[in-house]
Formats: C-alpha cells, structure tokens, sequence
C-alpha cells in the first residue's frame, strides 16, 4: 500500500488517501509477474474498479487491442496516481515489456471523444 497527499485549494486543505498498488517482486518475465500480480479477466476488472483507472501488466488482447485479461499492477480513481506507479516501476527497472491503461467506468455525457 503506498500513501499520497493530494492538495486543494493552494494547500488549505490536504487529504491523505491510501493507494493500492500490486507490484511484483520481479516484473522481468511474463510468467512471473503473471504469477505474483493480481491476474483477471476484463469483466472481473469491470465490476471490481468501477470508476477507476486500472495499470495492466502483459494484457492478452483481441485482434482489435481490447483487453482479454491481465495482472493489476495498480488502480485508483485518479489517473495521474496510476502512471505515477508506472513511473514507479520504470525507475526500478522493473516495467513489464508491454501495458496497457484502462478506465472503468462511464465517461460524463457532455463530453464528445474523437478516437
């Protein structure tokens, strides 16, 4: 578990929140982090961080790049704190070779997204 302060306001108020974080002993290879991080499927990953920004390690994909399934290396609701434990783990040199980042949850509706 790793701890962040956020501040607001120009630091007149600082909240304290606890982020999770899965990281492995050894990201080198595929079947270690496999072995020691959380593996789920999409849908499992769905209904587990509604809401949240999910960092996925080694992802098997579909033809058309939509997750399958993978190991959680970190989640949160704030997307900055999942690159930050991306950051992390480049500066510990151990980065899986291949990542991908994913927000559960629903978009607000007066947004339109140009792909």
């Amino acid at each position: 578990m790793g701890e962040r302060l956020l501040g607001r306001g120009r630091g007149r108020h600082v909240e304290k929140r606890t982020i999770c974080y899965h990281l492995c002993e050894d990201m080198r290879s595929k079947q270690t982090m496999k072995a020691q991080a959380a593996i789920m499927t999409y849908a499992e990953m769905e209904a587990a961080f509604d809401g949240e920004w999910v960092l996925i390690g080694e992802p098997d994909l579909t033809p058309m790049n939509e997750v399958i399934r993978g190991a959680v290396l970190a989640h949160d609701e704030d997307r900055v704190a999942v690159y930050e434990a991306l950051w992390r783990l480049r500066e510990e040199g151990r980065e899986p070779s291949h990542i991908a980042v994913w927000y559960f949850g629903k978009g607000p509706n007066d947004v339109e997204y140009l792909l």
